[in-house]
């Protein structure tokens, strides 16, 4: 279970209500003399009757298929544009502005782009949380651990360990991080440690860092700090079980009693993990103590 799945989760639950017939949605005056544009009905970019933001993206990214600015401004964006009075023109000028391009850091290799969206096109649940449930999703470390290997590691030509026979020296790398620096308490913005690549770049990243961080650790990171007992906990080893009772909890609490979407499964695997690896390897140097207090448990 990634944070992936979760984000598409969200955002099958979160949203907004349609939009209706009203003068502030489909008549537009820009600033731009004569460019007057008149809608027959409100735009609404969700295709479902709740527009949720998993369909508004949806809408959104069929529109941005193939990087084609032109075509996410004229059916997408210029109506959202419009609605406070931005011109066509203009429209095309703030779009460029809002695609962000990111670097690896490595010289001028292209990450890709991102589309950073207004306000009222993110998800609420990020805003002031009110009238909501706060809830974790917690697994158990060590399978963290694996699943992470897999995901980057196994197989991968970046990597000198890159086999299942090598998972010890990757967990050997967390270990290390954790009782010989403060990385994953002071999370820093570069990070380098382990055996050094061929390409003169250390195996083990700040990539690596950042998903082999504990829960506590980014817990305690946050500003101001987060306290686990303030959140209701699910395990991803009981995920049923979990959901259940979060849908009881929000039908008595927030008085949300529709039934929750089921958890999409992203970046599956075809092939199963090697017994050895969840029987005989075990990051015994990397504190866990805190762990259980999560839900979370210990790793065997």
């Amino acid at each position: 279970m990634a944070s992936l799945s979760t984000l598409i989760w969200l955002s099958q639950l979160d949203g907004r209500p349609r939009r209706r017939n009203s003068s502030e949605h489909f008549v537009f005056h820009s600033l731009d003399p004569g460019d007057r544009v008149w809608f027959p009905e409100p735009f609404e970019p969700a295709a479902e009757d709740k527009a949720s933001l998993h369909s508004i993206w949806d809408s959104m990214a069929r529109a941005y298929a193939g990087d084609d600015v032109d075509r996410l401004v004229r059916q997408w964006l210029y109506p959202e544009f419009a609605a406070v009075g931005v011109s066509r023109r203009h429209a095309r000028n703030l779009t460029e502005r809002f695609l962000s391009r990111y670097f690896s850091g490595f010289g001028e290799m292209s990450l890709g782009r991102r589309l950073m969206l207004p306000k009222h096109l993110c998800p609420t649940c990020c805003q002031h949380g009110i009238g909501r449930l706060r809830v974790m999703l917690v697994r158990n470390p060590f399978e963290r651990l694996v699943s992470f290997f897999r995901l980057r590691w196994l197989g991968s030509v970046d990597k000198r360990s890159n086999r299942w026979e090598d998972f010890a020296t990757y967990v050997r790398y967390v270990s290390q991080v954790f009782n010989q620096t403060d990385a994953y308490r002071s999370l820093l913005i570069e990070f380098s440690h382990g055996a050094l690549l061929p390409n003169n770049r250390h195996e083990f990243e700040q990539e690596d860092l950042l998903h082999t961080r504990a829960v506590t650790e980014w817990l305690a990171s946050a500003q101001p700090p987060l306290n686990a007992s303030d959140f209701f906990h699910i395990k991803v080893e009981e995920l049923g079980r979990g959901m259940l009772e979060l849908s009881r909890r929000l039908c008595l609490r927030l008085n949300y009693c529709l039934p929750l979407p089921e958890m999409p499964k992203v970046n599956s695997f075809s092939k199963a993990i090697p017994a050895r690896l969840t029987t005989g390897t075990e990051p015994t140097s990397r504190s866990w103590a805190t762990l259980p207090t999560l839900g979370t448990p210990r790793p065997r």
